[in-house]
C-alpha cells in the first residue's frame, strides 16, 4: 500500500512540471490520503477496470453529414466533442481554461486514455522506454499524436509520396483546415487532441457507405435488393481486385449502410504499366464476380480505388456494387456511361457487357497504349473475350 510519504515524494518529483499548481496539488494529495485513510476505503474490482474502450466509443461516433468536398470538412474538424476528455488529476480545476474540454471521474481516471491525455496536455509523460530520459523520447506520445494522422493523409493524397524529395509536392497539395497550433501551451494542445478526435470521426463516417432509400438503385423491392447485395459482397470476400467489407450491408430507418474494410485513394493512371496493372486487377475481380453469376454494370474510374503500398495484383480494387445484377438480366434503366453496344440486341446486360465497359475505360487512355494494348481494347469492345481469357492476352500477360 502506498504511504503518504511516497505520495508526497511523487508530487515533489513533479514540482518543476506543475509550476504554480504545486502547492494546490500537494495539499490535494494530503487531503485525499487523510480522507481515504480515515474512511478506510476499499476499492472493488470495478474501480480498477480500464474503461478506455467505453470512453473511445463515446468520443468516436460517425457524423450525420457525409463530407464530399474540402469545404465540408471545416465544420466537422472544428465540431465540439461529444463528451469531455478524461484526465487523471483534477486538471479541470487546476487549469480553469480547460474545464470546457476535460473532466476527472473516479471511474475513468485510471484508464489508459486518461493517463495519455493528461500526459499530452501537461508534459508529465511517463518514461516508458527503459529509463531513457532524452527529450525526444519523453515527447514521443505527443509527437505521434500529430505525426500519425498527418502521415496517413499525405500517403493517401492521390498517390503515396514515398520519396523525401516529394514532401514539398505533397505539402502544396494539402489544404489547410485548422489554425496553426502552439503546443507549448495547454489550450492549443487540447485543440490538437480535439482535431485528431474529429479526424478519426470523419474517417469513420467515410468508411461507412450510407445511401437513402430513394437513392439506392433498383430499390423497388428493398428486401430482395438488400439480400442480393449481401450475397454479392459476400461472394467477393477475400478476393483481389474487389472491395472488401467489414460486415454485410443492412437497411435500417430508411438508410442503406455498408461498412468498408478497403481503404484507398482515387485512381490516377499516368503510364501504360499502371494502366495495365489496373486492367489486370479489374479482370481478376471480374473473374470472381462472373463465376458467381454476378455483373458489376458500373465500371468507371470513380469506382476503382488505388491502394498505395499494396503488392502487385492488389493495388487496384473495384468498388460500389450497388448497381450490380445477375448475368443476362434486363436492367431497370440505362446508366449514363452505357452506349448502344453495352446491352445485347435483346436488351440484356451480360458478362461481356462488363468487358465492353472495361474496354471503353481503357480506350480513354489511348495516349498511353501501344499496339498490344490497342488490340486488347478492340477484343474487349468486340465482346470476344471473357475475363479469364482476357487475363491471357499478351498485353496483360506480358511476362
Amino acid at each position: 500500500m502506498t504511504t503518504l510519504k511516497e505520495k508526497l515524494e511523487e508530487v515533489e518529483a513533479a514540482k518543476e512540471l506543475l509550476g504554480d499548481a504545486y502547492e494546490v496539488t500537494r495539499q490535494r494529495v494530503i487531503d485525499s490520503f487523510v480522507s481515504s485513510t480515515a474512511l478506510k476505503r476499499s476499492y472493488n474490482q470495478a474501480d480498477l477496470v480500464d474503461n478506455s474502450s467505453l470512453i473511445c466509443n463515446g468520443l468516436l461516433q460517425k457524423f450525420e453529414v457525409i463530407p464530399t468536398q474540402v469545404n465540408d470538412l471545416y465544420s466537422l474538424i472544428n465540431a465540439p466533442l461529444l463528451r469531455k476528455l478524461p484526465v487523471t488529476r483534477d486538471e479541470e480545476t487546476l487549469h480553469a481554461e480547460l474545464s470546457e474540454f476535460v473532466c476527472t471521474k473516479e471511474e475513468e481516471r485510471r484508464s489508459t486514455i486518461a493517463v495519455n491525455i493528461s500526459s499530452a496536455l501537461f508534459s508529465t509523460i511517463d518514461r516508458q522506454f527503459s529509463g531513457n530520459k532524452s527529450e525526444s523520447m519523453l515527447h514521443y506520445p505527443l509527437d505521434s499524436m500529430i505525426r500519425v494522422p498527418l502521415e496517413t493523409f499525405c500517403r493517401f493524397l492521390g498517390e503515396e509520396k514515398a520519396n523525401t524529395g516529394d514532401l514539398s509536392a505533397a505539402m502544396k497539395q494539402l489544404t489547410t483546415l485548422t489554425n496553426q497550433f502552439d503546443v507549448s501551451n495547454s489550450l492549443d494542445r487540447i485543440n490538437v487532441i480535439c482535431t485528431v478526435v474529429n479526424i478519426a470521426r470523419i474517417v469513420l463516417t467515410l468508411i461507412e457507405k450510407r445511401v437513402l432509400e430513394a437513392d439506392l438503385p433498383y430499390f423497388e423491392n428493398m428486401e430482395s435488393r438488400i439480400r442480393f447485395l449481401q450475397s454479392m459482397y459476400q461472394h467477393a470476400k477475400g478476393y483481389p481486385g474487389l472491395v472488401q467489407i467489414v460486415k454485410v450491408p443492412v437497411f435500417t430507418k430508411g438508410v442503406y449502410k455498408v461498412l468498408m474494410k478497403t481503404r484507398g485513394a482515387s485512381c490516377q493512371l499516368k503510364t501504360e504499366n499502371e494502366l495495365r496493372e489496373m486492367a489486370k486487377c479489374m479482370l481478376a475481380g471480374l473473374v470472381r464476380l462472373h463465376d458467381g453469376n454476378f455483373v458489376h454494370r458500373d465500371i468507371r474510374l470513380p469506382n476503382i480505388l488505388h491502394i498505395p503500398g499494396s503488392s502487385e495484383g492488389t493495388r487496384y480494387v473495384l468498388i460500389d456494387f450497388e448497381h450490380g445484377g445477375r448475368n443476362k438480366q434486363k436492367p431497370g434503366g440505362l446508366m449514363k456511361n452505357w452506349d448502344g453496344n453495352t446491352l445485347t440486341s435483346a436488351g440484356y446486360y451480360t458478362y461481356l457487357s462488363d468487358m465492353y465497359q472495361l474496354g471503353k475505360l481503357i480506350e480513354s487512355y489511348g495516349n498511353l497504349i501501344t499496339d498490344n494494348g490497342n488490340d486488347f481494347v478492340n477484343q474487349l469492345k468486340s465482346k470476344n473475350m471473357a475475363a479469364m481469357e482476357a487475363l491471357k492476352h499478351p498485353w496483360i500477360d506480358n511476362t
